[in-house]
């Protein structure tokens, strides 16, 4: 079928070419039984709206960027699903980028920014760092996910990392640990960073003594966390309890533990953050910290929609509930 423009969809709908745009832009000051006939038309032509030309009008582009520090971590994955789900309904599309492995990848994404070529980031987990927000001229067009950072003014989605760590501590003192560890994320993470005081917070108030050498800085990798457990067990650190950054990491202890005969559950509990398939499908199940990052992921994208929609709207810190799910670990 030969494909129409706009003239000639709204000739055949018998209508305006400012109602066309008013319906397939979803404006809801147009009657429904008009909305229909024109979507009825509209489909049957198959008909597409330029948008590099209305992109070129609006001075928008209608794009998003959501930033991930990498592609190995499932729980990545949530966040994205929530993110996704929550764009179908309305007139932005998502393009996704990971930072890792890649040189200057970092400036490429922010110049997208710069030049107006995306309306608007969500930056997920470490994606990016104060020195690089520190250059984004107009802070209304980011959202920090799962992560913020302190004395700037930056919208945020995210847990209450100190309380999470906090409790969970404490349920490790009170299945009896008395020798604890914490194997953290990336130094130059705020969340990580609040995790260790919630742990340290919790080993003050029950008069538990700890050291520098028993918080290890790492990736949320497999690897990280196999490596973290060696260097603690290799250095004859006393632990019987560990508190992980997340489920790969808390994998990769397991894995180490395993091998060393070490009964999980008994001689050593351990709980670990996020709460994704991982803490399922390991041997034994890992209690966990669980961040719904679908939640989280369509609490940014909202975020951020009503930012770029609302010149007016105030830069907002959002804190959504965690759960500690029990596994076989403690």
């Amino acid at each position: 079928m030969e494909k129409k423009n706009v003239k000639e969809i709204a000739k055949l709908a018998g209508v305006s070419t400012a109602t066309i745009s008013r319906v397939i832009n979803n404006n809801p000051n147009v009657k429904e039984s008009t909305r229909q006939h024109v979507l009825e038309i509209v489909n049957k032509y198959g008909f597409k709206p330029d948008r590099l030309a209305k992109n070129l009008r609006t001075k928008k582009s209608y794009t998003l960027l959501v930033l991930i520090p990498t592609v190995e971590n499932p729980y990545f994955a949530e966040i994205i699903r929530g993110i996704n789900e929550k764009v179908y309904n309305t007139k932005y599309e998502v393009i996704i980028g990971t930072v890792e492995h890649k040189r200057n990848s970092m400036e490429i994404f922010l110049d997208l920014l710069k030049t107006n070529q995306i309306d608007g980031a969500i930056f997920v987990s470490s994606s990016i760092d104060k020195s690089q927000l520190i250059n984004i001229k107009d802070k209304k067009n980011i959202v920090l996910c799962n992560e913020y950072i302190e004395g700037m003014d930056i919208s945020y989605v995210c847990i209450n990392n100190l309380l999470a760590s906090y409790e969970a501590t404490k349920k490790l003192i009170e299945s009896g640990c008395k020798n604890l560890c914490y194997l953290a994320g990336r130094k130059k993470s705020i969340s990580s960073e609040k995790r260790k005081l919630g742990f340290q917070k919790c080993l003050d108030e029950y008069d538990i003594t700890s050291s520098a050498e028993h918080v290890i800085y790492g990736p949320n990798s497999i690897e990280s966390g196999y490596e973290s457990m060696k260097k603690i067990h290799d250095s004859n650190i006393k632990f019987d309890g560990i508190l992980v950054n997340s489920d790969l990491k808390a994998a990769g202890v397991i894995q180490y533990l395993k091998q060393k005969d070490f009964k999980i559950g008994e001689d050593v509990k351990l709980i670990c953050f996020d709460g994704t398939f991982v803490s399922e499908i390991i041997t034994p199940k890992i209690t966990t910290i669980n961040q719904p990052g679908y939640i989280i992921g369509q609490k940014s994208l909202e975020l951020l929609v009503n930012q770029l929609e609302d010149s007016e709207c105030d830069f907002q810190s959002i804190i959504v509930e965690h759960e500690i799910k029990k596994g076989e670990t403690l």
